[in-house]
């Protein structure tokens, strides 16, 4: 009986000890929501995609794309190549980023632009990309503009500034 109120006073020392302690302040951040043109539709997203956006009139279609990926999610090389083989291109080499893929201002830091012409993989139509690549130390963002080029070169600038703030 002794050794039982032993271990019942530890048990009310420590609820009490733990209900001394001053309250922890947790901090959450909340992403800020995007406002794309109205005239971009919400369409189903594939495989690792974060979101898809289809943009379609009388020339054709272009899709707005965000991909979030581990890390440097394969490499700068890699995924200006994936890009560049959808418009059946010729892949980059190491020493060519610079110029192919130029840094740019992105919100509060940078990103690299790529902007290439070439034909659909899928249709052989003619399209243009506009990619951007942005990253840190644990994420990297895919932002991809693609299609009819009369459509991408239109949209060129509503992508260009709702992109840093689309996360």
């Amino acid at each position: 009986m002794f050794a039982g109120a032993g271990v019942l006073a530890a048990m009310c020392l420590t609820i009490l000890a733990a209900s001394c302690r001053p309250p922890q302040v947790v901090v959450y951040s909340i992403p800020r929501d995007t406002e794309p043109p109205e005239h971009w539709r919400l369409a189903a997203s594939a495989g690792p995609e974060k979101q898809r956006y289809l943009i379609r009139d009388q020339n054709g279609t272009a899709t707005v794309t965000l991909t979030v990926l581990a890390g440097d999610g394969g490499g700068l090389l890699a995924n200006v190549n994936r890009w560049r083989k959808q418009l059946n291109l010729d892949p980059a080499t190491e020493d060519q980023l610079k110029t192919l893929v130029p840094a740019v201002s992105f919100g509060e830091s940078s990103a690299r632009l790529m902007e290439a012409n070439g034909t659909d993989f899928r249709d052989g139509t003619p399209a243009l990309t506009l990619g951007l690549v942005a990253g840190d130390a644990t994420l990297t963002w895919f932002y991809k503009l693609m299609g009819d080029p009369e459509i991408v070169r239109r949209e060129r600038e509503a992508f260009l500034r709702l992109a840093p703030q689309w996360r």
